[in-house]
């Protein structure tokens, strides 16, 4: 059965420190809830890979179509989710920013795996087993 409550969300304004920190929580808590699911995040980001097929090739033509496709994947699934469900007219402006986010997701990825805290609401905490502990 489907609820007939809309579930609204918005999200602060936040500078470059406070993404990193907001995105590394989500990581962290991810890789703590589902490892499993966690350990398979970074075959989502087809960007970077692409990027390091084209420079491991030697910049052979071949990679750049591969680089192309990816990006053009990134590009629809931006549109079609942005604009087509979310109806967010901001996603056309930012659709430059693919590459980077991408780029920015797997390293968020590798350092979700380096540390168990989080920081949340000004206060540090340690995750464990889907258990936030306060850290001294």
């Amino acid at each position: 059965m489907l609820s007939d409550e809309v579930v609204d969300t918005s999200v602060p304004q936040y500078d470059a420190s406070g993404y990193w920190t907001h995105q590394l929580r989500w990581y962290r808590t991810v890789r703590d809830a589902r490892p499993g699911g966690y350990f398979g995040l970074p075959t989502t980001y087809c960007v970077p890979w692409a990027v390091a097929t084209v420079i491991a090739s030697g910049f052979d033509l071949w990679s750049f179509s591969l680089l192309s496709m990816a990006l053009l994947a990134r590009i629809t699934v931006c549109l079609s989710i942005g604009v087509g469900v979310l109806r967010d007219g901001q996603v056309l402006r930012d659709l430059w920013l693919i590459p980077f986010k991408d780029v920015a997701c797997l390293l968020l990825w590798l350092c979700g795996l380096l540390d168990d805290t989080i920081e949340w609401r000004g206060e540090t905490f340690r995750l464990d087993k889907g258990k936030l502990i306060r850290a001294n």
